[in-house]
């Protein structure tokens, strides 16, 4: 967490929320691993695992509260990972749009199983960004761009 992540994350959450927010934050990580091996960092997994996390988080937090810890998680001032924190920042956007679209679904697992496929389509269709040319680690080179989740790496 960035130092204004965990500020927003002890001043204004209460315990429950601190306990979604977690959880949010390991499901989403695990179903991007477990969906999308070797790319979880800076591909298709980790545009699904920042759509999940965010979309869950709107759902359970508030989209107001969900974009204001997102957009502070991305202040990690790496200068390594320019393209990857705008990458993440435009991922986030997008998973708030799809929480927009399912929002009218009170019922959990229904928002849930369709939040997941929603995802997958609209990776497959080009939505979400991903950086090209990666480095064998996954982290961004010289080389890479921000190009649409369905673009050739």
């Amino acid at each position: 967490m960035s130092e204004l992540e965990k500020k927003i994350y002890y001043n204004e959450l209460n315990f429950i929320q601190r306990i979604l927010y977690l959880k949010n934050a390991q499901l989403a990580s695990k179903l991007a691993e477990s969906n999308f091996l070797n790319t979880t960092y800076n591909g298709k997994g980790d545009a699904f695992r920042h759509a999940f996390f965010i979309a869950m988080n709107a759902r359970d937090l508030g989209p107001d509260l969900a974009k204001r810890l997102a957009d502070a998680h991305e202040l990690k001032n790496n200068p390594k990972e320019i393209l990857s924190s705008e990458m993440d920042r435009r991922n986030n956007l997008v998973g708030l749009e799809i929480y927009n679209i399912l929002n009218n679904s009170t019922d959990y697992i229904y928002f849930y199983s369709m939040l997941y496929g929603v995802i997958n389509q609209y990776l497959d269709n080009g939505y979400f960004w991903i950086l090209s040319n990666l480095a064998p680690n996954g982290e961004e080179t010289n080389l890479s761009r921000l190009i649409k989740s369905n673009e050739k790496q």
